[in-house]
């Protein structure tokens, strides 16, 4: 089974996807409405500390759906707020696709998983030993030396326009309203107003 995870923070969800880590309280990674919710205890670190904590090692454009995925970033808060660990089962598919070939995640994927290289030198050991540098201290100030700014989710029904694309420049310009987030893939999808087809993004 495959599993979609974020982190609730004072009642704030943190997930992480191709455009690098969000948050939000309506719980748009889940549509609103996760299947499973555990309670796992109280940290005395706020939300905008994970996000100053972790954004340095889940920066946009480095999401990979096998190597670094929502599951990847879960593990890693949780263990910067409580010192524990994602239980093994949430991320069990992951394990087992690290281990296979890229043709056979191509098969089992149905063409969908392309290995992301921002994404291949990734390993969730280095992120924790980060951690257990960092300690207590508050993160402050991120490695590039500028402050995180948390940043609110896109949502289900939000317009956007899209630009900076380069496989299909052609929508570049275009109005689009987002119809949902695809915890899969890690991306927005967006209903394109000009021809009403659904584009992941």
């Amino acid at each position: 089974t495959a599993y979609h995870t974020s982190v609730l923070v004072n009642g704030e969800e943190f997930f992480f996807s191709d455009s690098g880590i969000f948050n939000d309280r309506l719980l748009t990674s889940h549509q609103g409405q996760p299947s499973e919710r555990v309670e796992l205890g109280w940290s005395t670190k706020t939300g905008a500390q994970l996000m100053r904590a972790l954004a340095p090692h889940f920066r946009p454009g480095s999401y990979d759906l096998v190597r670094k995925n929502c599951n990847s970033f879960s593990d890693c808060a949780l263990y910067y707020l409580l010192r524990t660990r994602l239980e093994g089962r949430f991320s069990a598919l992951e394990r087992l696709g690290q281990r296979a070939s890229t043709d056979m995640l191509q098969r089992f994927t149905k063409g969908m998983y392309v290995p992301n290289q921002e994404a291949a030198s990734f390993k969730t050991a280095d992120v924790i030993a980060a951690l257990d540098r960092l300690g207590d201290a508050d993160p402050g100030i991120s490695e590039a030396g500028f402050t995180v700014a948390s940043r609110a989710a896109l949502c289900v029904g939000a317009r956007v326009t899209v630009v900076g694309l380069k496989n299909a420049a052609s929508l570049n310009g275009q109005g689009a309203h987002i119809v949902r987030f695809n915890a899969v893939n890690g991306r927005w999808e967006a209903r394109v107003n000009a021809s009403g087809e659904v584009k992941a993004f």
